[in-house]
């Protein structure tokens, strides 16, 4: 509920793990409420909300808000979390080069960071970012535009992007 306004009384909703849902309804049904309660975003006023580990959820918000001023690749790059773990690698390289002392911590931090690279599809991921950005209406050269220069509607699509790549 929202002051008086009470949105939702009795829900109790359990998605399986592997489940992709689409949530339709009417203008002010709370469709946006619930998918903001269910990523953390707004806390419900009673109840609980349980998230299994690893949980993701997907949501492409009608308000676009502004993008950050960087190519649109590393804008990608940062939302998939592939830019975090790309720059722990390079700094614990850094650390590699410079060390004097026994590197068995660092190389382990090395394996773990580059398995999460792997998982992530790190090595993959801008020949799939390029897929994605063809399918929708980007050009080659786009990659490379500063996500500031693009249209609403582009932004639109560049976060719809990040969404999918996610």
């Amino acid at each position: 509920s929202f002051g008086e306004h009470v949105i939702f009384r009795g829900l109790n909703l359990q998605i399986p793990n592997t489940a992709r849902l689409g949530i339709v309804g009417p203008n002010g049904a709370g469709k946006t409420t619930l998918l903001r309660t269910l990523i953390g975003e707004v806390d419900p006023d009673d109840g609980v909300i349980e998230r299994s580990r690893g949980l993701t959820v997907g949501y492409l918000p009608q308000d676009l808000a502004e993008l950050e001023p960087v190519p649109l690749m590393d804008y990608l790059k940062a939302r998939a979390g592939i830019a975090n773990v790309e720059a722990k690698l390079r700094a614990v390289e850094e650390k590699l080069s410079h060390s004097t002392e026994n590197p068995a911590d660092l190389l382990d931090e090395h394996s773990r960071l580059e398995r999460r690279f792997e998982n992530l599809g790190g090595f993959a991921f801008e020949a799939m970012a390029m897929k994605v950005l063809h399918g929708l209406g980007f050009r080659k050269d786009d990659a490379l535009k500063n996500c500031r220069d693009f249209s609403g509607g582009w932004k639109m699509r560049i976060t719809m992007a990040a969404l999918l790549l996610s």
